[in-house]
């Protein structure tokens, strides 16, 4: 199977850290096997830039 990325916030960390999906406005984080997966390392650093976080030490891309 292919490797794939998700995102877990710094603040929020493991367990329940990892992001899974935008309710509404906010961000819904949950547990590494609900988390959102993302083809490359790439798309997943692209998308928490853009919708999730202001700078990118609040952030980590873990492969999967």
């Amino acid at each position: 199977m292919k490797e794939q990325y998700i995102i877990l916030s710094v603040e929020r960390r493991a367990p329940n850290g990892y992001f899974v999906a935008i309710h509404g406005f906010s961000p819904f984080y949950s547990t590494k096997d609900k988390a959102r997966r993302f083809a490359t390392r790439k798309e997943a650093k692209d998308y928490a830039n853009a919708e999730l976080f202001t700078t990118p030490d609040a952030f980590v891309i873990e492969a999967v």
